[in-house]
């Protein structure tokens, strides 16, 4: 790469004097198609495949997790090709971006979607979705959005909308440049989903009274002397059943306390010590913790009601919040914790109440936890604990591999540094 601080000024700001600035509108065969107005049925093979706004992720890509089909007589005339990209026009989500390829199957685009084919000749389509993602496009987003009092963008607007166009052989070095950072966050992320889902079936096999005989270091060196085993044949494995664990009730292997409600807490707080209500995220931070670090809690009500956490810091806890303090010695605090977060649905079903659902102490109490003896518990966590820590290392490499990006866009995309054309 090399450097040019020579620049203009342009109804965008300044970019490099051999750069131009045009209208959406203006690079595009096709400007600014609304989507077919269709419900959404079950996928099927049979059927084209619908996108829409909900398919498209927070990087812009379509998602298979939910994949839907559409049932319309009229879908033939909103099928996706080569070059086409569309924009949300509506919804907490407007100005979010995807670029159609063909590795994602024939898609039909759904009526909240915007589509603008791009002319090649004149703009390069990866740059141009890439430019869909930096601050000067995201705050024209905000800005076009507060202009007209709700959140959408219509097709005028977007045809509208101005894009720093580099020469185009610049603009295919830098999209080369930013789809290798992308591919690579593709692979990563494709590895997290795998181990997400073999994380999950290891949590499965090793915290239930049945557990296949060849994970290694799962038994202990007791286990031929003093475990009675029994053994049930399948076809592929051996399952033994280890006749020693034993089922108990939750409160009788530890203290289940309920939080107390704060009457003032800060969102933005400089108070070191996080609330926990329950859920997913604190709803605020303190000075003040009456919960010491690395307990676990159970979210008693609200959306979140029956979501599990090992909390690893001091924290105060809050009035929809359990905790599980003065666990008995027979019972290993991380491994409680992988078995309840391994039946997280089976404790949200304990849910009661119409309206704000809640979670009742009995319930609570009386939740059944399959205990195998304490050095089966260590051997376990050890397992589960080298998993989780694999996952967290790639999840750690996906943030850094997205913000090495978010700074090369700010780069190339504003003309800050130059790429080598020749």
């Amino acid at each position: 790469m090399n450097r040019n601080n020579k620049f203009k000024k342009t109804p965008i700001g300044l970019i490099p004097e051999d750069w131009d600035v045009k209208k959406l509108g203006e690079m595009c065969l096709i400007n600014g198609d609304y989507g077919i107005n269709a419900a959404a049925v079950d996928y099927s093979e049979d059927l084209p495949t619908y996108i829409r706004i909900t398919d498209i992720d927070d990087d812009g890509l379509f998602s298979f997790i939910k994949k839907v089909s559409v049932d319309d007589i009229k879908s033939a005339n909103f099928y996706l090709d080569k070059n086409d990209i569309v924009f949300v026009r509506t919804g907490a989500t407007t100005g979010k971006a995807y670029l159609y390829k063909e590795k994602d199957g024939k898609l039909v685009f759904a009526g909240f979607l915007i589509r603008f084919r791009v002319d090649i000749n004149k703009v390069d389509d990866y740059f141009l979705w890439s430019y869909t993602k930096s601050k000067p496009y995201l705050d024209w987003v905000k800005t076009t959005c507060t202009r007209s009092g709700q959140p959408g963008i219509n097709s005028t607007e977007y045809s509208s909308l101005l894009i720093p166009l580099p020469p185009l052989v610049e603009q295919q070095k830098i999209a080369v440049i930013l789809s290798t950072w992308d591919s690579a966050i593709d692979k990563c992320k494709a590895i997290i989903e795998k181990l997400k889902v073999r994380n999950k079936g290891l949590a499965r096999v090793l915290l239930s009274e049945s557990r296949i005989t060849q994970i290694k270091g799962l038994h202990g060196k007791n286990t031929k002397n003093n475990q009675s085993v029994s053994s049930v044949h399948s076809d592929k494995s051996v399952i033994q059943t280890n006749e020693k664990w034993k089922r108990v009730k939750l409160g009788e292997l530890c203290k289940i306390k309920k939080g107390e409600q704060l009457n003032r807490i800060g969102l933005n707080s400089t108070g070191q010590y996080p609330v926990i209500n329950g859920g997913v995220t604190p709803s605020g931070y303190t000075e003040k913790w009456n919960t010491l670090e690395n307990t676990i809690t159970i979210s008693e009500g609200g959306n979140s009601c029956g979501f599990i956490n090992l909390i690893a810091s001091k924290f105060w806890s809050g009035g929809h919040c359990y905790t599980l303090l003065q666990l008995k010695e027979c019972v290993e605090n991380k491994y409680l914790f992988f078995y309840l977060k391994n039946n997280e649905e089976k404790i949200m079903k304990l849910r009661v109440g119409s309206g704000l659902p809640n979670i009742q102490l009995p319930a609570i109490f009386n939740l059944l936890i399959i205990l195998p003896p304490l050095y089966e518990q260590q051997k376990i966590v050890a397992i589960l604990d080298t998993a989780v820590l694999e996952l967290n290392n790639y999840e750690q490499k996906l943030l850094i591999l997205q913000e090495q990006k978010k700074g090369l866009m700010q780069r190339l995309l504003t003309g800050k540094v130059r790429v080598r054309i020749n």
